[in-house]
């Protein structure tokens, strides 16, 4: 991540972190000295340096600009706050020099976790079931993280393939995908690896996107992602419900939505309408989440193909677009059956 976009991820994060809109938060000039960013909010001007340097020499010359900055602002009766945000984690003695300036000094990792505890959501999913796959000896909702035996991903239409690997990197780069398969066929535990690898790509990767692993079959009656991820939160004990919505509304998230195929159908049945429009009823939580993530965040939506009549409905029922890719997992080999 070169300097520039450095500072631009710093200023999303800071508008997350401050709930400002899109344009506030920017640099600026302040009695002739530039800054990277400053955040007024009710109470408090924040003010934001930022640097992918790791000499001290860059520190000292941020700290000592935003200490003058400080009581620029300060003698204007405003109540200053300042950071210096660095891409590595600070060193002994940048620290030390910035807090003998009070100026609170963080990696972009520590500073993003002051919104979102990312380790902890990590921690706390892994620890609940992934839709409906459970361990094939004990039949516990919790496998051993080597449980997955990798199976081949097909587009349909064309015959070509994905991996696990390529298809985290489509989501990494906003692509809306659905993947289908038959009951048992290993669709929960495909979006469990696709979970557990995009959290260690998160450890790596200079933009940091969190995945969202949600059991569908949780949130019957749900029409609202924002109440989806609350409950989520809910469900594995996160706690801090409001931390989820806030990654998913700033596009820091990928969506990773498991059984559209075990949204209830049935009562919607009783009041006139046929199946088809049940389903298009009992979708449209999947609809919210894919229209909220176009064009802004990955999605990977997985269910039974035989729920919808045909594939025109499955993208008339979930709001898919001809660019949003559809995959099938394709059956085991006899030697897949035999590693399984």
């Amino acid at each position: 991540m070169h300097g520039g976009d450095f500072e631009n991820e710093v200023r999303r994060i800071a508008r997350i972190r401050w709930n400002l809109p899109e344009g506030d938060g920017g640099a600026e000039f302040v009695d002739g000295q530039e800054v990277d960013a400053i955040c007024r909010t009710e109470d408090v001007t924040q003010v934001i340096m930022c640097t992918i340097v790791r000499k001290l020499d860059k520190i000292v010359d941020d700290v000592d600009k935003l200490v003058k900055i400080r009581q620029h602002l300060q003698k204007k009766g405003e109540t200053v706050k300042c950071w210096e945000i660095t891409k590595e984690e600070p060193t002994p003695d940048q620290r030390k020099y910035a807090k003998q300036n009070s100026v609170q000094i963080l990696s972009l990792v520590e500073f993003q976790r002051k919104f979102i505890d990312v380790e902890e959501y990590f921690a706390r999913r892994k620890q609940y079931r992934f839709g409906s796959s459970t361990d094939p000896l004990t039949e516990a909702a919790i496998v051993p993280d080597d449980e997955y035996v990798p199976l081949v991903l097909r587009e349909p239409e064309t015959g070509d393939k994905q991996s696990i690997e390529s298809l985290c990197k489509l989501l990494e780069n906003g692509q809306i995908v659905v993947l289908t398969a038959d009951f048992g066929a290993g669709k929960s535990l495909t979006l469990r690896e696709v979970f557990f690898n995009l959290m260690r790509r998160y450890a790596v990767a200079e933009k940091k996107l969190i995945p969202l692993a949600i059991n569908l079959r949780e949130h019957w009656g749900q029409d609202d992602t924002a109440e989806v991820l609350r409950r989520h939160a809910q469900k594995i004990a996160y706690p801090l419900p409001l931390h989820l919505v806030r990654i998913w509304n700033a596009g820091l998230g990928i969506a990773l939505i498991d059984g559209f195929d075990e949204l209830a159908v049935q009562p919607l049945l009783s009041s006139g309408r046929t199946r088809k429009e049940a389903r298009f009823a009992a979708t449209k939580i999947v609809r919210e989440f894919v229209s909220t993530a176009r064009g802004q965040s990955g999605l990977l939506l997985t269910g039974r193909g035989q729920y919808f009549d045909s594939i025109s409905e499955l993208r008339e029922s979930c709001g898919l677009r001809n660019t949003d890719l559809l995959l099938e997992v394709d059956p085991f080999t006899e030697q897949q059956a035999c590693e399984y």
